[in-house]
C-alpha cells in the first residue's frame, strides 16, 4: 500500500520535483513519439492500411483515446488507495 501510494503521487501528483520523470514516463508509455507508428504499423500490417491512412489512424488514436485514458488511471488509481 505503501508502494503505491508513492507511486501514485510520482504518477499523478503535483509535486514539482517529479514532474520531470512524469512527463518522460507518460510521454513514453502514452507517447506522441512511440505510441502513434507501433498503431499505424499494426493497422498496416493487420488491416492492409496503406502507410498514409494507417500514420493519420495511429496519431488520431493516440491523440484521442490513449492519452485521455492516463487521467482516468490516475482518477481510479486514488479511488482505490482510499
Amino acid at each position: 500500500n505503501r508502494w503505491s501510494k508513492s507511486l501514485h503521487s510520482m504518477m499523478c501528483g503535483s509535486a514539482e520535483e517529479d514532474a520531470e520523470f512524469r512527463s518522460k514516463f507518460l510521454g513514453a508509455v502514452t507517447g506522441k513519439q512511440a505510441l502513434a507508428p507501433i498503431i499505424a504499423g499494426v493497422a498496416v500490417t493487420a488491416f492492409g492500411l496503406s502507410a498514409a491512412m494507417a500514420a493519420i489512424l495511429g496519431t488520431l488514436i493516440a491523440r484521442h483515446f490513449v492519452n485521455p485514458a492516463a487521467d482516468e488511471i490516475c482518477q481510479t488509481w486514488a479511488k482505490n488507495l482510499k
